[in-house]
């Protein structure tokens, strides 16, 4: 029985034997030569100068080997084109090839290295692929954004003409980074996420060709409730606005609603609603303003990102105009009827007992060139003119008790350009540019001169509140005269401003338009030592003012009209903005209305109820 067996497991090892020579020989002896089934390893690249790179590696070549016909076979692949298998042939005395290839552009120039044996027509497998890529192949602008409470998106910019695909790793809070969390193909530009609520997680972004990485770029979110959207204003009446939004969260337990009034800063969680709740009605107790809101989702200590911003006037709207047939220069009012010096068209009489249709009733051309500016006493309107040479200004006395009939009554010559006037009692005082102040007896027949002064600057604008005359040079400040003798102004006192165009003198306080400053205060209680009291930018360029009681008024010729709140004098804010693109250059004010001049005419805006 023994002999039996050991027969048996002679004649099948010999016939394994034989199947396995059987098998040998009818293969390729190449896949199978232990010297030829390993590839060259250990790649590397780097750049060595501009415009060239160096590529190393190493082989164990077999030891039976002919050097004469042995090489290295150098692959290379550009951005992306088609590999060509022979770019180059050398000699296996080298394990480095130098490249001359362009380092500062976005191509990839990948490549890969096999061993060659010519005389018996052997080669071993290709080695991995390695690859040159410039900082300009690098992705940027990483973005990682909240499409859903349970799903972001992260996207990026492919910079890279070559890439094999993009490595996408991720981390959540502070845990560990979990390498190529997603590996995308070439081009790509962005993947979807699933997230969980309030849970910050971490992106990073790397394109690759074979073993070779490109630089990443990080971003990260902390996914939380969905904005509200949609956020729309309503002006119910004059004292209310109602909000209504729609909601896209789940889960929320209310809205936390933001305010602002004109330039201040938010008032965050002004207000708060129930979860589910899309309306609110807002009550305003100012007397005009702009308002602005925005509102957000929360749930405890968690918010969603802000809904959009949107804003309302209430009571600050243009409710009427008239375009004028010149470039008006000045307005001043009597009763519901507004004088407005047109400049080369004269002077327009505007009838705005209709604020909402106001009309041009009377259009008086018997002036000067240009009219400039006029100021109203009882039943008389003072107008200056100028001719456009070289010549005096004229002050003309013109009698309005029939404002549709006026009548020119007798006139004067001013030494100067008399770009603004003011009347207060028996006297006229007149900002006459580079000649100064200039004043007028008026109670007679006719303008009286009386004497002109120096003011050190270029007058244009003056204001009179009985004992002081206020007047704007520019860029060269404002001058205070002491006029309690008219017939001898002295001067008080001089301030530095940035370009003083406008001055309102209200409560010992001066308000001046300033430009491109905005306005300034100044306390004059003491018209020798004006002080410094308060500043608030427009972000325009201030040129006219006007104050009345607790709110102050400014024509801004690149933003509108603005109101501003001056009950308290060392902290005056901004309520609203009503915004022109016709550059007003003054104003003034009449019961609810404020009314001001620009290149087109006199707007009409409400700004009170």
């Amino acid at each position: 029985m023994t002999q039996r067996i050991n027969r048996f497991s002679f004649v099948f090892v010999l016939l394994f034997c034989a199947i396995i020579f059987l098998f040998l020989t009818s293969c390729d002896l190449t896949l199978t030569d232990p010297d030829l089934t390993d590839a060259p390893s250990n790649l590397k690249i780097k750049k060595t100068d501009e415009g060239r790179i160096e590529i190393t590696w190493t082989y164990q070549i077999p030891d039976h080997a002919d050097s004469d016909t042995l090489y290295f076979v150098i692959g290379k692949k550009v951005g992306t084109s088609n590999w060509n298998d022979n770019y180059q042939n050398i000699s296996t005395q080298f394990f480095t090839y130098l490249d001359n290839i362009p380092t500062n552009d976005s191509l990839v120039y990948a490549y890969k290295i096999k061993f060659y044996n010519k005389s018996t027509d052997e080669s071993s497998p290709y080695s991995e692929v390695i690859a040159f890529m410039s900082a300009y192949c690098d992705p940027s602008d990483l973005m990682v954004e909240q499409k859903t409470q349970a799903q972001i998106e992260v996207s990026w910019q492919d910079h890279c003409v070559g890439e094999e695909g993009y490595y996408i790793d991720k981390k959540v809070g502070v845990g560990n980074w979990k390498s190529k969390y997603r590996t995308l193909n070439a081009n790509a530009t962005s993947f979807t996420d699933d997230v969980n609520l309030f849970e910050e997680v971490f992106y990073r972004v790397t394109a690759f060709v074979g073993t070779t990485t490109s630089s990443s770029t990080e971003n990260s979110i902390v996914p939380t409730l969905l904005s509200p959207s949609n956020l729309a204003l309503q002006k119910l009446d004059q004292n209310k606005i109602k909000l209504t939004w729609q909601d896209n969260s789940e889960g929320e337990v209310g809205f936390h609603i933001d305010k602002k009034i004109g330039g201040n800063d938010w008032v965050t969680n002004y207000a708060t609603v129930d979860s589910n709740i899309i309306t609110f009605i807002d009550d305003i107790t100012e007397p005009c303003g702009t308002f602005y809101y925005r509102l957000n989702a929360y749930s405890g200590t968690y918010t969603s990102a802000n809904s959009n911003e949107e804003h309302i006037n209430i009571l600050l709207d243009e409710i009427g105009f008239v375009n004028t047939p010149g470039v008006a220069q000045d307005i001043i009012t009597s009763g519901w009827y507004a004088f407005v010096p047109d400049n080369y068209e004269g002077l327009q009489i505007i009838n705005f007992g209709n604020p909402e249709s106001p009309e041009i009733i009377y259009t008086m051309d018997d002036f000067e060139d240009r009219v400039i500016s006029a100021d109203i006493k009882d039943d008389f309107l003072y107008v200056t003119s100028h001719c456009g040479i070289a010549g005096p200004g004229v002050i003309s006395m013109v009698d309005i008790s029939d404002p549709n009939n006026p009548v020119l009554t007798s006139n004067s010559f001013t030494s100067g350009i008399p770009y603004d006037i003011q009347v207060v009692g028996d006297f006229a005082y007149v900002a006459d540019g580079d000649n100064g102040l200039t004043v007028f007896f008026i109670s007679g027949s006719a303008p009286h001169f009386v004497t002109n002064v120096s003011t050190g600057g270029h007058a244009q604008s003056i204001y009179i509140d009985g004992t002081n005359a206020y007047i704007t040079q520019g860029l060269d400040g404002i001058a205070i005269f002491d006029i309690t003798d008219p017939f001898n102004p002295t001067l008080s006192s001089t301030y530095a401003t940035s370009g003083a165009k406008d001055i309102f003198v209200q409560n010992n306080y001066a308000f001046i338009a300033d430009s491109e400053d905005g306005l300034l205060i100044l306390d004059v209680f003491n018209p020798s030592s004006p002080a410094y009291t308060a500043r608030l930018e427009t972000d325009g360029f201030a040129t006219g003012v006007y104050a009345n009681n607790t709110y102050a008024y400014i024509s801004d010729s690149e933003v509108g009209l603005i109101t501003i709140d001056i009950s308290s004098i060392i902290d005056p804010f901004i309520l609203g903005y009503y915004s022109m693109t016709t550059e007003p250059s003054s104003l003034t004010h009449f019961c609810s209305y404020a009314l001001l001049i620009d290149n087109e005419g006199m707007k009409i805006v409400q700004v009170g109820p």
